[in-house]
């Protein structure tokens, strides 16, 4: 519902939902779909747009079909947004919020972002443990860091550095897979630079010296943080054992105690039926997280072999 400054409502506008994303806008409760959203574009009254995204996840152009651009956003460091290119008025912009333009404000799933104040205008939902201002977005820092929901968690899939030479076969052939909360830090098991509830950035920048990585940020509720949270420190009390408890099980396992459900994406695009829900091969979970994208609204950050992190990344990670 919008309404304008004297209360009159202007608009009725009705969504449904599919689990922590709007998947369709629609003409009243039980009407028909105006318009059907997804992570790379949406179908607009059977019209199909595409979307160009820069690295925070900002919406910068809308294309057709036939490349034409519709649509074309620049933003200010915090998030305002102005049209530069065109007429059509599309929702998802700012780190791919939703933009209730009547407002001004960015609407994420547990509370409203002001980006003219540059900051939420309600409580973090998780108290302190996402830092002493409970209104922060971002530690103050847009440019390189984002906050989906105002909660969010990380899936780290490192590749593989087997190497063959004159001395034999060296490295590790699988890869390596970690899991960071927001606030708490990064658990990795069994690289050799284990870092149970360290910092994000260091833990990163370690994995750099020898390895590619990528980061895949999901959306995540207080109570799905914690199940993770629990799951994680529940395997750190024990040992590793090579293939029926290692980093890529315990990440999968502390998603699917979360009711993340990745993994059944495994039997019908990656060929390792007999090992769902969870895997012990840490380039299955990032197939599936690849494969969940959409559904999910996962953004990934590629971190390259020798990569050097602006001091800011990912520090809303850092345990508090």
């Amino acid at each position: 519902m919008d309404q304008n400054a004297a209360g009159t409502v202007t608009a009725d506008r009705f969504f449904a939902w599919d689990g922590m994303r709007i998947a369709s806008e629609r003409a009243s409760v039980s009407g028909a779909p105006v318009k059907q959203y997804f992570a790379q574009g949406e179908i607009r009254n059977g019209v199909k747009y595409y979307y160009a995204k820069d690295h925070l996840g900002n919406l910068r152009e809308v294309t057709t079909g036939s490349g034409g651009v519709v649509a074309r956003y620049d933003y200010d460091a915090f998030g305002v947004p102005t049209q530069t290119l065109g007429t059509m008025k599309f929702d998802f912009l700012y780190t791919g919020h939703f933009y209730h333009e009547p407002s001004g404000l960015y609407l994420a799933p547990f509370r409203a972002y002001n980006p003219r104040m540059g900051r939420w205008i309600s409580r973090d939902p998780i108290g302190v443990k996402g830092g002493i201002n409970l209104y922060d977005y971002v530690g103050g820092n847009p440019l390189t860091r984002i906050d989906p929901t105002g909660l969010v968690t990380a899936v780290v899939i490192g590749d593989s550095t087997l190497a063959v030479g004159t001395g034999g076969v060296t490295g590790n052939p699988f890869g390596h897979a970690a899991v960071a909360v927001s606030g708490q830090g990064v658990y990795s098991f069994g690289t050799g630079l284990a870092d149970v509830g360290g910092g994000m950035r260091n833990y990163l920048e370690k994995q750099a010296d020898y390895r590619n990585s990528t980061v895949y940020l999901l959306n995540t509720t207080p109570g799905q943080e914690r199940k993770i949270l629990e799951s994680l420190k529940k395997a750190d009390t024990k040992p590793l054992q090579k293939f029926s408890d290692n980093c890529s099980l315990r990440s999968s396992n502390a998603l699917a105690a979360a009711g993340i459900g990745l993994m059944n994406k495994i039997p019908t695009s990656y060929g390792f039926p007999l090992l769902a829900p969870v895997s012990p091969f840490p380039k299955s979970l990032e197939r599936a997280l690849q494969d969940s994208a959409s559904d999910l609204g996962i953004i990934s950050i590629e971190v390259p072999k020798g990569s050097a992190l602006p001091e800011t990344m990912f520090q809303g990670f850092d345990p508090k």
